[in-house]
């Protein structure tokens, strides 16, 4: 007995494979004959233009600008820092130990290396972790504990946290504060808020709540709590007399990364 023919219908495997000289989902040309090793590169090449990589939502690129702020003696361990943690964002480093938050802002606005929307990092904010699109973009406000008896809590729109900064929204506030050629950086902030948040509901942060700020401005602090901060929040926020005495911890972070 002759042996059945198997068709195509019955065996449906057998449409998925191309024969010699065969089309491959049209992406081989019929006139060239491939042998086993050649299909499997070619396969491969046409699969790698068909599938594309994705790209992480919240990675940190070149095209990213940080402009990071801080004392003389912090700033070279401050740049060494968000190089590491913000790579591969540019970096561009300002001393502002003696430059008041007015001539910053306004110098920032007239640099050609700067800019319409970038990321602004206050005095001496130091990551201690890697930081994501998210840390740099969203919008907070500090809540402080004034009066512990009452429970009285205060907010403050300037949290010395990184913040997001937009040329338009920027030269709107400045109108709005023209009347005041000193402001600093709280006043800048409670308008900036104003123009580029309206109706915006901001994550408050807080030093006693959440895991995303310490501060660390005490010029005796106490280094079991600064042990436990480098560990549990994503910056450590200090000021110039509060920097001295945490330098070497806070070296020790950078180092050999």
């Amino acid at each position: 007995m002759s042996k059945p023919k198997t068709t195509q219908k019955e065996n449906p495997a057998a449409s998925n494979t191309p024969a010699a000289g065969g089309s491959f989902a049209g992406g081989i040309p019929d006139n060239i004959t491939i042998t086993p090793p050649q299909g499997a590169m070619i396969v491969e090449k046409v699969m790698e233009k068909v599938i594309e990589k994705p790209t992480p939502v919240f990675g940190i690129t070149k095209d990213v600008v940080i402009v990071i702020c801080g004392t003389t003696e912090a700033l070279p361990l401050l740049t060494k820092a968000w190089e590491q943690k913000a790579d591969p964002a540019v970096i561009i480093s300002r001393d502002v130990s003696s430059t008041p938050f007015t001539e910053l802002i306004t110098g920032l606005l007239a640099e050609d290396d700067i800019p319409d929307t970038f990321v602004l990092v206050p005095e001496n904010c130091f990551p201690t972790h890697n930081v994501s699109i998210a840390d740099l973009m969203v919008y907070r406000t500090r809540k402080v504990l004034v009066d512990p008896i009452m429970s009285k809590w205060e907010i403050n729109s300037y949290t010395h946290l990184p913040v997001l900064l937009e040329a338009t929204s920027i030269l709107k506030t400045l109108e709005l504060i023209n009347d005041n050629a000193d402001f600093t950086a709280s006043e800048f902030f409670v308008r900036y808020n104003d123009v580029a948040h309206a109706g915006e509901m901001p994550e408050e942060i807080g030093m006693s709540f959440g895991n995303t700020v310490a501060y660390a401005d005490n010029p005796t602090p106490c280094m079991a709590r600064l042990a436990e901060a480098l560990v549990r929040k994503k910056f450590i926020c200090t000021t110039a007399e509060g920097f001295t005495p945490i330098k070497e911890r806070l070296a020790l972070l950078y180092d050999g990364k």
